[in-house]
Parts: C-alpha cells; structure tokens; sequence
C-alpha cells in the first residue's frame, strides 16, 4: 500500500470512529463552542469575555456555506458532518476567514473538531490576535508600527512597560517572579506567555526561562527572536474534553505549531514530582521549534502562517550525517482543495517519509520490541548494549527525525547536567546519586536514556547550544541536586 493509500485508511478510520461517537456524545457541540473562548487567550474580566466572544455564523454567512459544499471534496464533507452533525453554523465557522485574507480563522482538530488559532491576525489589523484585546474589530486593540506584530499605540498598558495589559501579570498584580520573568521574555526575546484556560505557575515559567536563555541562549542572543516561537501557552489538554481524552487514551505533554509559532504546554506534562522533567519536556519541544525554523521563510514569512506542507532542505540537511535519509514524499493533494485546515490534518500528507540508516521506523519499531521481549520487558531494556551502540536514547527518538532531534537535544541536557551535578562525589555516592536520576526521569519517561547519547550527536549539540559553565552549575543546582538529595517539588495543585 502506498504513503497516501495509508494516509486515506487512517482518515476513513477517524471518520468511522466519530461516526459512532457523536450520537452519544450531545456535550461534544457544547464543547466544541466553548473552546472558542480560548483560542487565543483566557478571558479575566467581563469585558475581556465580551471582545472574545464569537459570533456564529447568521443565517447568510451560513447560505455561502451552503452554496460552497458542492465544490467541496468528500473528505472535507465527511469531517464537517462527522464533527458537527447537523449544526450548519459550526460547520460554516469552520471556513471562516474574517479579513478575507486566505486564511481561515480557525484551525480544526481532527479529534472532535476543537477549534485552534488559524490566522494569526485573525481581523487583519496588523496586531497578532495573543497582542490583541479585540482580535475581532480591527478598530481596537492597539496599532503595530514596526510590523513585528506587538503593539506600540492605542492599546492598553497601564504599567506603561509595552505587554498589554491583558496578558500583563504585573498589572494583573499577580507573583512578581513570574510577572519579571514573563516581562523579561517578551522584551528580550519577543516571547509571549499566554495562559488559555489555565495558568502558569512559578516553576513552569522558571524553566520556560532558563531552557530560553541557558540551554537556546546563543541562538536567542545572536538572532533576538525565534519566528517559529512567538508564544508559549498553557492550556488544560489537547483534545476537546476529559471524556474524550479518555476514549483516546491521550496522553498529550505538550505541542509546537509552527504556523502559528506557538508551543502549547498541557496540563498532562506538567503534573511531575521533579521540576528537572519540565526543564527537559521545554527543551525537547523548544527543539522543535528550533529545527522547524531552519527553514523559515524569512523572505515571505506571511506565507508560513499559511503552509500546510512542510519542504525542509535545511533541516533535511542537518539530519542526514546521523543517519536519517528522505524516501519520498507523500503526494499531497488535498492540500490544495481542502477549505478546512484541520490543525493535524496535514500531518504525515505531504512532509517527507525518512528512512534511519535505511530502515523505516516501522522497521525499528519492530527491532526494538524484538529485544524488549527478549530480555523479559524489564525496565532498564534501553541499557541493553545494542541500543547504547547505536546512540539510540529512546523509542520515542526512532519514530522520525524530529523525534530524535527533539530527544536528543534533551539528553544533551540532561548529560551535561547530570556530569556537572556529580562531580567531585566519590564512587558510592555518584552511584547511587545516578540512580535516583534514573528513577526520576523513568517515572516520565519510561522509553528514554540520556546516557545513550552518541559522542557525534553530543559532539553536534553542544556546539549549536552551548551552555556555559555558569549556567551549568544554576541548571544543576535548581535541577538535579534536589532529585540527588531525594526533595520532592511537586505542587499540591496545579492553578485553576
């Protein structure tokens, strides 16, 4: 079976499966509009409820809808009725495209039809809608002079200190670690830290700004922004609601959207014991958002808001001295006649198949288990001398090259930390320091060792992120030195 005929099963297996679900599920619609009201950031106050409040398509906006349906194809229609049953003005929202710019508003999962930020300026005042206190009326919400998306007049800064107010922590009169922190990243780094419908805590900004400015800080430092990485946001969970979640058995820690440069951090990657596994779930996905911005169109970077497929010689180049080859391509034609941009759609339809060491990873896959089996499933299956060989730090890492960038870039971090936190111990004590490490990282990260990172790959990823020796020893301190000395950092809750 060829790349698109796979591509096609798994779409009519989604479609089956909403198929028998949404019948039964009547909260799925009331869901689905709820999660309107936090595309872009949570409302605080009644007047923030009243800017953010969408308008469901009336009764015209829902006649062009109709009319649009026979030229739509059929896998677009299967996934508007399947999402949305009989509801014309869901559906109809679904292609909505405000400014009349090309960009449909809204990016739509293909789990149940949540809907995600699409256009990043969704009115087209030239303000980015996270920026923007009325992101629907392109009268309000501030002016951008310098073309960067922030805006510089018009808008509401009460501190005066250039974050609108509505994401200000500061003038929120919130905990003044994060509100300096948070300030820190978005006039440094052009970084803006959005709390949908959830809030950051203290711990997750620390670590946001030491992976930024420690691990990525000679990137930042050089370049002053990363265009794949405009946002980091907080969210409750990726798919719609609990009961779906559920029946998908997600597990979702956190994802990187490089059309709308923005990384989404959930509720499920931050409820760890160890502040080190959010250092190093922010390094590994930062990862991706570096890699994707290796082929940034830095000449048309309105085009990227807009790209469903993924061409990327640059990081294609990167890869390939470690072993990951390009075999072709998915064909890609829905992408061009697809009025609905489902945010996970496009996964895997027209972005490269890669082959590790001429083997596909359903080929590796099956390797692995092989010899997982074969030494009785034990936990510690990955200090097995094939995989240590090999370079190999993880399942997860073996699945595609932006997994094994991600990963590795992660045990980069980790072995460094872990070399400086146990230097000068004696034998006794680093080994049974290493141990409670393991422990630590396993209870995340079951298919993951640090310690099997090749010397080229540590050799590479020191070079691109260096940390210095200063920073080394912070990183160590704040990270791996409670876990050595057997403190839990757990919060009793995460913040509502």
């Amino acid at each position: 079976m060829d790349a698109d005929s796979n591509w096609r099963e798994r779409l009519k297996e989604k479609i089956r499966t909403l198929r028998e679900v949404r019948d039964d599920r009547p909260e799925l619609r009331q869901d689905q509009v709820s999660s309107l009201q936090y595309v872009y950031y949570g409302a605080r106050t009644p007047g923030q409820r009243a800017a953010l409040a969408i308008e469901l398509p009336a009764e015209d906006e829902v006649g062009v809808f109709k009319r649009q349906r026979a030229a739509m194809n059929e896998e677009s229609l299967a996934y508007l009725d399947d999402f949305y049953g009989t509801d014309e003005r869901l559906k109809a929202l679904a292609i909505r495209d405000s400014d009349g710019d090309g960009l449909a508003d809204y990016r739509i999962s293909d789990y149940f039809g949540k809907f995600s930020e699409g256009d990043v300026d969704v009115d087209g005042d030239g303000v980015r809608n996270v920026y923007d206190s009325h992101p629907y009326d392109p009268a309000r919400g501030g002016t951008d002079d310098d073309g960067d998306g922030i805006p510089e007049q018009e808008f509401d800064d009460a501190n005066r200190n250039g974050l609108p107010d509505h994401l200000d922590w500061a003038a929120q009169g919130r905990d003044a670690e994060m509100a300096a922190l948070q300030l820190g990243l978005f006039r440094d780094y052009k970084i803006a830290l959005v709390e949908r419908d959830t809030q950051f805590d203290v711990r997750l900004v620390r670590a946001v700004d030491d992976v930024v400015r420690k691990l990525y800080g000679d990137y930042f430092e050089s370049k002053g922004t990363m265009p794949t990485l405009r946002t980091i946001a907080v969210e409750r969970r990726a798919l719609l609601n609990e009961t779906v979640a559920e029946e998908a058995g997600d597990d979702t820690s956190a994802q990187v959207f490089s059309q709308t440069q923005s990384l989404t951090i959930y509720d499920t990657g931050r409820e760890v014991e160890h502040d080190l596994a959010l250092l190093g779930l922010l390094a590994h996905e930062i990862g991706h958002s570096y890699h994707m911005s290796l082929d940034w169109d830095y000449e048309h970077p309105e085009l990227e808001n807009a790209r469903n497929d993924f061409p990327a010689p640059l990081f294609v180049g990167t890869v390939k001295p470690f072993g990951w080859t390009v075999s072709g391509y998915f064909d890609g034609e829905l992408k061009d006649d697809l009025p609905v941009r489902p945010q996970f759609l496009y996964s895997g339809i027209s972005e490269p198949e890669f082959l590790y060491t001429g083997k596909p990873a359903v080929d590796w896959a099956e390797w692995l288990n092989e010899i997982y089996f074969e030494l009785g499933e034990p936990e510690n299956y990955l200090e097995d001398h094939r995989f240590v060989s090999q370079g190999i730090v993880g399942d997860y890492s073996l699945t595609s090259p932006y997994e094994w960038y991600g990963d590795n870039v992660l045990a980069y971090l980790l072995v460094t930390l872990e070399t400086t936190a146990l230097a000068g111990l004696d034998q006794s004590d680093a080994t049974l320091a290493r141990a409670r490490i393991t422990s630590s990282l396993r209870a995340v990260w079951p298919g993951f060792n640090h310690r099997n990172i090749s010397p080229q790959a540590m050799t590479y990823f020191s070079t691109a992120f260096p940390i210095s020796p200063v920073d080394r020893r912070l990183l160590a301190g704040r990270y791996i030195e409670p876990i050595i000395g057997g403190e839990s950092q757990a919060p009793a809750h995460l913040p509502d």
